[in-house]
């Protein structure tokens, strides 16, 4: 049993040598904390997407993994979504990561199960634009400030994939 909102608010944080960064709550942007500067944000531009039952379910499964008594067992994601209720909009991002090149991708998931989207922010000049990607997980980075991920293709194999920052 919990009182918590489902998908509340998560602090997010993505950082490199000289600077962290950190989604700025229910809005799709982030903060960027450099030392001895004052914090700067940067927005997207685009607009919390409403959490419905469907999308819950979508993003955690048909079950959630919870301890009771220190005892693991699965519930229902329909029966806590009903029970504990559920937040307003779906977490602006699922995961920051930060390029030794200072660029920040931040992931968030798009209209289909397939289909996630990054936003491409540089720590200095703000919000570059987005990207449709796949079931991004970054591994590496790259010197130019891109990314190797491993993913899965449409026939669930899986690939090592390059992800590179082109501005057009």
């Amino acid at each position: 049993q919990t009182s918590a909102r489902m998908l509340g608010d998560r602090l997010l944080a993505a950082a490199d040598e000289s600077h962290v960064a950190t989604n700025d709550g229910d809005r799709f942007g982030i903060v960027v904390f450099v030392e001895g500067k004052p914090p700067r944000t940067f927005r997207s531009g685009s607009a919390a997407q409403p959490l419905t039952k469907a999308l819950a379910l979508r993003l955690l499964g048909d079950s959630i993994q919870m301890l009771v008594a220190s005892r693991p067992c699965a519930i229902s994601t329909a029966t806590l979504i009903d029970e504990a209720g559920i937040a307003p909009t779906a977490p602006p991002y699922t995961q920051l990561v930060m390029s030794p090149k200072e660029t920040i991708w931040a992931v968030r998931t798009g209209a289909n199960d397939t289909e996630r989207l990054v936003d491409l922010y540089s720590a200095s000049t703000g919000y570059i634009g987005w990207a449709k990607i796949g079931k991004l997980n970054p591994v590496a980075f790259l010197s130019d400030g891109g990314i190797v991920s491993l993913e899965k293709d449409d026939g669930d194999t899986p690939v090592v994939v390059v992800y590179d920052v082109v501005q057009r």
